[in-house]
């Protein structure tokens, strides 16, 4: 008997990914109902593109979001010259793998027995859409690296959040073409 088959014997219903379009202001968790043992639970989808994951719980999936889909642009500052990295990328994977290279691994750093997370904060950052309050530097101190590095990139994800909500604001705003 081959997997769905075994599946549908078991009487549990296979999830259908959804077609959604994603931006960050509706990247609510998709609940898709499952039978398990005798009763029904809710799987929750990430809905950010074409992205596969799922977890029982909306924490996980917002967990997921925060720490693997950073935008499309990274927003990481240089402060001895006052820039942004802004490399830009057609998709989420490239930016995680390019944030990852690029900067966590670069300026991982240890603090007596804490790691410390590198985000170097940031001075406004002007957008086509509106513009970004400053961010502070972030000294949270972690047990172990990889939180250190998870935490950078919640806040990657948080400029990335916030430059989407801009622009959708700004084509709400716009007149419509006639």
């Amino acid at each position: 008997m081959n997997a769905n088959n075994n599946q549908q014997a078991s009487g549990q219903e296979v999830p259908v990914p959804s077609s959604t379009s994603f931006t960050p202001i509706n990247a609510e968790p998709v609940p898709i109902p499952r039978k398990r043992a005798g009763r029904k639970k809710a799987i929750h989808r990430c809905g950010i593109g074409a992205c596969d994951f799922q977890t029982d719980t909306p924490k996980g999936v917002k967990e997921h979001q925060k720490n693997k889909h950073l935008g499309l642009e990274c927003y990481w500052y240089y402060p001895a010259d006052n820039t942004f990295c802004r490399f830009k990328t057609a998709t989420h994977e490239d930016l995680y793998e390019h944030f990852n290279k690029e900067h966590l691994k670069k300026e991982a750093r240890q603090n007596g027995n804490a790691f410390v997370c590198c985000w170097p904060g940031m001075r406004r950052l002007e957008l086509d859409d509106g513009s970004i309050d400053p961010v502070n530097k972030c000294e949270q101190k972690f047990k172990q690296l990889s939180g250190a590095e998870r935490h950078a990139r919640e806040h990657q994800h948080k400029i990335w959040c916030a430059a989407e909500k801009l622009a959708a604001e700004k084509q709400k705003l716009a007149p419509e073409s006639q």
